[in-house]
């Protein structure tokens, strides 16, 4: 299955794709195995707090769907605890919370679409609101 192919990435790589999907004991590993909670990918700089935020995350099928050649399926509603698990877990390893992309987001810009509950449990522990959409939104 794709989670396999986590143990032939990079610490970093593996924590980013964990993150994308909410995988929180895969991210967990990846923090393991030693990867850097504040390392940017190489597409548009996003830290493992953002790909969080941006990400879909799955339900892995269970009974016969289990079968190694069943592919995950995404969740209509992914639950934002598990987000919120995967933050948690991100901050404990020093992740940097008002980190931005290179577009000046933050990943508190990017909670709100997810989910309500997220972006709460962001602000309370230290977010910034709005540190992003001022400098995209800034008049040139």
């Amino acid at each position: 299955m794709w989670y396999r192919k986590l143990y032939n990435m990079s610490p970093d790589e593996a924590l980013f794709a964990a993150g994308w999907v909410w995988d929180v004991s895969e991210v967990a590993k990846a923090l393991d195995r030693g990867a850097d909670p504040n390392a940017l990918d190489s597409d548009i700089g996003n830290t493992a707090i953002m790909t969080v935020m941006q990400g879909e995350g799955i339900r892995r099928p269970t009974g016969w769907a289990a079968h190694p050649s069943a592919r995950p399926r995404f969740n209509k509603q992914p639950n934002p605890d598990f987000a919120i698990r995967i933050c948690t877990m991100l901050l404990e390893h020093g992740a940097d919370i008002n980190a931005r992309d290179d577009q000046g987001m933050t990943a508190l810009d990017w909670a709100p679409s997810k989910s309500p509950q997220i972006a709460e449990f962001l602000k309370k522990r230290g977010a910034l609101e709005g540190v992003g959409r001022d400098i995209v939104n800034a008049p040139c």
